[in-house]
């Protein structure tokens, strides 16, 4: 029921645009590259604010002392943690920039625009999502372990903000 409003809200916008002014397809297609390098540039700066802030943080694997799994299941379950903070700082950049990403490739759809040079990079679908389904695999592996053990974990204070991954798994 939303989208069908928001559908009926952009005919009405175009119905109404249509009738005004016409605002030059070019126009278009730079505010929308503009909006989509900004967010892009957002995004890298919010990735690299994330692993500065993990620089920084120092995990005592003694913490990890009361935790019952095999060395393998455990680095599992820390890089899981690992993948989990950092998706939590980036996200909401990383959000905004695939809206932006979307729009930008649908304003050169509709204007039978190809991609060049003089456009910023765009990330193809591989690029972006090509390995997420090992973010799947990891959270089933995750999930299999017994629940007690990933409360515990889950826990753990530490774990829920970036960290600097390489340290904790050489314990």
């Amino acid at each position: 029921m939303a989208a069908r409003t928001r559908y009926l809200v952009f005919i009405i916008g175009m119905f109404i645009l249509n009738n005004g002014c016409a605002v030059e397809q070019v126009e278009v297609i730079k505010q929308s590259k503009m909006n989509y390098e900004n967010a892009l540039n957002q995004y890298n700066k919010q990735i690299q604010y994330c692993l500065d802030k993990a620089q920084n943080v120092k995990i005592d694997r003694s913490i990890l002392s009361d935790i019952k799994l095999t060395e393998p299941k455990l680095r599992i379950a820390i890089y899981w943690h690992y993948k989990k903070a950092q998706a939590k700082c980036e996200n909401e950049k990383y959000g905004l920039f695939l809206i932006q990403r979307g729009i930008y490739r649908e304003v050169l759809k509709h204007y039978k625009v190809k991609l060049d040079n003089d456009n910023p990079p765009f990330y193809d679908n591989y690029e972006l999502f090509g390995g997420k389904y090992e973010d799947i695999e990891l959270e089933l592996k995750y999930f299999s372990y017994p629940k007690k053990e990933r409360d515990k974990l889950d826990a753990i204070q530490e774990l829920k903000k970036p960290f600097k991954l390489v340290l904790i798994l050489k314990g």
